[in-house]
């Protein structure tokens, strides 16, 4: 297990804590990323053992989460390792390895023909396309909601000038009136006066 030196997944932390790791890792092939070539393949067995395969070299390890600090222990004969939960989605699960800015990335097995990282480089611009197409949708979220306000407030404008427009309208209708009335009354009382 390699772990690397990336900043981009620090941008995300967006593991919930709500999260059962567990569910998560159980009874999955996963692929962990190596820029050595190596087939790399963890498969965590939810009685705490770990199956590793090194180019179909088999080690057997142990594994337990620890929800006290939200850490996950990997255990060889020789060494272990406390990872921490940073990342997930739909292709990578990003661990952070305890005190480093560290980290390991395991792709789930099925979603390896979709996305199979061979260098550090394609793994980072995986990472970058993710936080540039976050980016667009927040913009355009915002032109939306811009958009939406923009609209109401020209509907609130033209409700303005509608209002104003039968308020003028009423008062001429009622000027109009009021002549009218004043001539009737003066015709009425005009005519009497003959």
């Amino acid at each position: 297990m390699k772990a690397y030196l990336l900043d981009i997944p620090n941008r995300y932390n967006r593991f919930s804590k709500n999260l059962d790791v567990k569910t998560i890792l159980c009874n999955k092939s996963w692929l962990i990323f190596n820029d050595s070539g190596d087939k790399e393949l963890y498969i965590f067995q939810e009685n705490g053992s770990l199956i590793t395969s090194v180019n179909g070299s088999v080690i057997n390890a142990t594994w337990q989460y620890i929800s006290a600090n939200n850490s996950l222990v990997i255990s060889f004969k020789e060494q272990s390792y406390m990872l921490h939960p940073s990342f997930k989605d739909d292709v990578i699960f990003a661990l952070q390895q305890d005190g480093t800015e560290r980290f390991v990335f395991m792709i789930e097995e099925n979603q390896s023909n979709f996305f199979h990282p061979k260098s550090l480089k394609e793994l980072t611009a995986y990472f970058e396309n993710k936080e540039r197409r976050s980016i667009e949708e927040r913009q355009q979220e915002k032109r939306i909601l811009l958009k939406q306000q923009e609209t109401k407030q020209k509907e609130r404008r033209e409700f303005q000038i509608d209002q104003k427009r039968r308020r003028k309208e009423e008062e001429r209708e009622e000027e109009i009136l009021k002549s009218c009335n004043y001539y009737l009354k003066f015709g009425i009382i005009a005519g009497g006066v003959k």
